[in-house]
C-alpha cells in the first residue's frame, strides 16, 4: 500500500473509535453510525479538510472489538493531495479469523522528490519553486485476512493491485530533469505476509507494554509491468512508566525498511516528516535501507472535568534519529540524520478522541504536524 493508504489506514485506527456516539461508547451493541470531519494541518501538506464516515456493527451479543466496521473517507490537501478510501472488516469469519478489504485513490500535484540517495541536497529556494514536486496519481485495492496466535501475535496474509500514473509539473522539475517530462504509469501485483504483536496498556494514550509489527511485501513482475521487486518492514514500539498512571513515561519507536533496487519509487524505504524524522520534508530521503529510532518524555498532568465529561492534556520532548544507504553493508556508514521537537496532546470526552501537535526541527529548517492521534 502506498503512503496515502497507509495514512488512511492509520488514522482511521487512531480516530475510529472517537467517531461512535457518546451512547455507543456506553452501550457497545448493535449498529452505530458515526461521522467525523477532518481538519489537520502539517507543513508539508497544508491544510487538511475532509470526512469520516463509520457503521460500527457489535451485533446483539456486543462483539468486541466489533462483528463488522465499515469506513468511508474523503480528504482534500492545499497542498494538492486528494484522497478517497474505503474499507469492510469483520471478524470471526471462518471461525477466529478477521478479513480486511480497502480501496484507495489519491492524486497529488505536489508529490515530493528531492533525488535518490543518503546525501541529496536540499535548497530552500527550488522548495519554495515547486522544483521538487511531480504530479502522481494512484488507486488500488489490498484484501488480506488476520489470525490471531496463542502466542500473542497476528498473522496477516493479503493480496494487493496498485495502479500508478506520474508525471512532472514542468520541464523545470528536479524529477523532470531524472526521469523527463513524458508519463510513466503502471501497475503491480503486492503479496503481503506479516505479524502484529500488541501488548499496549491502552492503543490511545499508551504508558506500558510494547507493540511490534513485521511485514514482506514481494511483486512478482509476470503479474504487473514493472520488475520484480521485495520489501521488508519492521517496527517496535515500547512504553516505559517512569512515574505510574500516566504522569511521567518514556516512549520509543525503532523502524527498519529494506527494498530491492528493483522497487517503483513510491515503495522504497524513506526518512522524513511525521512518520520517522519530524522537521524534515516528507520524503526528504529515499533509498534502499532505512533505520531510524524515535524517543519521547511524555507527561499528562492535565486532568479535569469539563461539563461533566473528562479533558485531558499532556507535553512531550522528543529526538528523532535515522540512517539511510542503497546497500546494508553501508548504511552506517552515511551521516546520521536529526531532528527534534516538542509535542502537545489532549483528549476531551473520552482517551479515544485525542489531539496531537508536533513542532519539528532539523538543520534544513522546521515542520508542524496537526492532527489526531500520536506519532509514536
Amino acid at each position: 500500500m502506498r503512503f496515502y493508504a497507509l495514512a488512511l489506514i492509520a488514522l482511521s485506527a487512531i480516530s475510529g473509535t472517537s467517531a461512535i456516539s457518546l451512547a455507543a461508547e456506553r452501550a457497545r451493541v448493535g449498529k452505530h453510525l458515526g461521522m467525523l470531519p477532518i481538519f489537520n494541518y502539517s507543513t508539508d501538506r497544508g491544510l487538511s479538510l475532509g470526512l469520516m464516515g463509520q457503521l460500527f456493527d457489535y451485533g446483539s451479543g456486543g462483539v468486541r472489538p466489533f462483528e463488522t466496521l465499515t469506513s468511508a473517507e474523503a480528504q482534500y490537501a492545499t497542498r494538492g493531495a486528494r484522497v478517497v478510501y474505503g474499507a469492510f472488516e469483520k471478524t470471526g469469519v471462518a471461525g477466529d479469523l478477521r478479513l480486511l478489504s480497502e480501496v484507495y485513490g489519491a492524486a497529488n500535484s505536489f508529490q515530493p522528490y528531492y533525488g535518490l540517495g543518503d546525501s541529496t541536497s536540499f535548497d530552500r529556494a527550488l522548495s519554495d519553486a515547486d522544483a521538487y514536486f511531480y504530479n502522481h496519481r494512484e488507486f488500488g485495492f489490498v484484501g488480506s485476512l488476520r489470525k490471531r496466535t496463542p502466542s500473542g501475535w497476528d498473522l496477516r496474509a493479503g493480496l494487493g493491485v496498485s495502479y500508478q500514473s506520474s508525471q512532472s509539473n514542468s520541464s523545470e522539475t528536479l524529477y523532470a530533469s531524472e526521469f523527463g517530462s513524458e508519463p510513466r504509469s503502471g501497475y503491480y501485483t503486492e503479496l503481503i505476509a506479516g505479524a502484529v504483536l500488541e501488548e499496549r496498556d491502552f492503543e490511545f494514550i499508551p504508558s506500558e507494554g510494547r507493540y511490534a509489527s513485521v511485514s514482506v511485501s514481494a511483486s512478482p513482475g509476470i503479474l504487473g509491468n514493472f520488475e520484480s521487486w521485495v520489501r521488508a518492514d519492521g517496527d517496535y514500539r515500547r512504553y516505559d512508566s517512569l512515574i505510574p498512571n500516566r504522569w511521567l513515561w518514556f516512549a520509543t519507536q525503532a523502524r527498519f525498511s529494506v527494498g530491492s533496487s528493483s522497487s517503483p519509487f513510491t515503495e522504497k524505504p524513506r526518512l522524513g516528516s511525521w512518520g520517522t524524522l519530524r522537521g524534515y520534508p516528507v520524503g526528504r530521503f529515499v533509498s534502499n535501507v532505512a533505520v531510524s529510532l524515535r524517543s519521547e518524555v511524555r507527561s499528562l498532568p492535565i486532568r479535569w472535568n469539563a461539563f461533566g465529561y473528562p479533558l485531558k492534556g499532556g507535553a512531550g520532548v522528543f529526538l528523532d534519529t535515522g540512517q539511510i544507504a542503497d546497500a546494508l553493508p553501508r548504511l552506517f556508514q552515511n551521516p546520521v540524520r536529526w531532528a527534534w521537537g516538542v509535542t502537545l496532546f489532549g483528549s476531551y470526552f473520552t482517551d479515544d478522541f485525542l489531539g496531537s501537535a508536533d513542532f519539528g526541527f532539523s538543520k534544513e529548517g522546521s515542520a508542524v504536524y496537526l492532527r489526531l492521534g500520536h506519532a509514536i
